[in-house]
């Protein structure tokens, strides 16, 4: 058994759990209700049902919500393809640190009027495979991962029928915001949370910025230009590498203190310059860093090539230790005056929300054999 839980027998059918979730009982419990609510979609009900009947933890399912459960909706946000709010939650979700079956009241125990994201798309009125796809991805991330939004279950709009994906809402906005600076990898997707240990950042919106009506054949791409690979803006299928390319773009601009090109325009011709090789500019005083993150376009280059590359555990030390104090102060010194005295962006903060990206064809005409046989893209 595993030395890190607590095990105990269950009050109902004797069997002995662990992890405060007796699987056996409450699937049945589960179960039971499935009659008394419906998502209107039987593919959708039966994925949801699903991650009931195999839940080993209450943070591993999901649940049909009623919007009428749902109150003081107020929006939060537009994304490229939808709309984020904040509501509260009336029954709210199980609880997650003991046992959520309550054997005295015979019902479960929740957090009550709990705050929560919403996370509505426009035109779903049915549930999709992409839909569904998304969904399941989150859920099985939320199995191994604490550092990702947690999806707590499904609504739907009475109002337009649309459906829309109940999340655990983070009141500390995303790394941009505060200063700290997948298919969609950029820092507007990075939240974070505040609690006695610090900033907690996590992962949100695998993929769930494109449009939920899409079938997998249609290759629309959407992002925020300069967080897109450049094999990707050519219309290649994503892979491994590309998400390193996000990742080290993000490095770029938590290094840096602002978004990657804010100088330039996020149009055709900055994809055509990511294509050609351009990269942000780095300062010079955080050398180690930028060391760091050229492993990152190394490691994105590398595997673009289907092979492998890490970082070794004797360049992570030398790093860690060549990062001086005075690195360091500079560093933060610099994050605090553009905190202070931002630079201007050319256009507004609308170009930092995922957007169709329709430049393939153009790029296409402009580049050379020469240049995609450089980017190693050739079919």
């Amino acid at each position: 058994m595993d030395e890190y839980y607590e095990y105990y027998r269950c009050q109902k059918c004797g069997q002995i759990y662990g992890k405060d979730y007796c699987k056996s009982c409450n699937s049945v419990r589960f179960r039971d209700n499935f009659a008394h609510w419906t998502s209107g979609d039987s593919n959708l009900d039966e994925m949801i049902q699903n991650s009931q009947q195999n839940a080993d933890r209450s943070y591993k399912l999901i649940e049909w919500i009623e919007y009428s459960n749902l109150e003081n909706i107020e929006l939060i946000a537009h994304g490229g393809f939808g709309t984020v709010y904040k509501a509260i939650w009336k029954d709210g979700p199980l609880i997650n640190y003991k046992q959520p079956w309550n054997f005295n009241k015979s019902k479960w125990r929740r957090k009550s009027n709990y705050i929560v994201a919403i996370k509505k798309f426009r035109n779903t009125t049915h549930a999709s495979s992409e839909f569904l796809d998304e969904i399941n991805i989150n859920m099985k991330i939320n199995t191994i991962s604490s550092n990702v939004i947690q999806i707590y279950g499904v609504t739907r709009d009475l109002q337009n029928g649309e459906y829309a994906i109940v999340t655990e809402f983070k009141s500390d906005g995303n790394l941009r915001e505060k200063n700290y600076y997948h298919k969609d990898f950029h820092s507007g997707n990075i939240l974070n949370s505040i609690d006695k240990y610090g900033i907690s950042p996590e992962i949100s919106d695998f993929g769930l910025c494109r449009p939920m009506e899409q079938s997998s054949a249609d290759k629309t791409l959407c992002g925020v230009l300069p967080f897109v690979a450049p094999e990707i803006l050519l219309g290649r299928e994503f892979t491994e590498a590309a998400d390193i390319y996000g990742i080290g773009m993000v490095m770029s601009e938590v290094i840096s203190g602002e978004p990657p090109f804010i100088d330039r325009d996020y149009d055709e011709h900055l994809a055509l310059s990511i294509c050609y090789g351009q990269r942000p500019q780095i300062p010079e005083y955080t050398r180690l860093a930028k060391e760091l993150e050229n492993q990152f376009w190394n490691l994105f280059n590398v595997l673009n090539n289907n092979n492998s590359i890490e970082l070794s555990e004797d360049r992570q030390l030398e790093i860690k230790e060549a990062f001086s104090q005075e690195r360091e102060d500079k560093w933060k010194a610099r994050l605090a005056e553009l905190a202070t005295n931002p630079i201007p962006m050319k256009r507004s903060q609308n170009m930092l929300t995922s957007k169709r990206l329709d430049y393939s064809q153009y790029l296409s005409q402009k580049l050379t054999v020469d240049d995609w046989n450089k980017l190693k893209l050739t079919d």
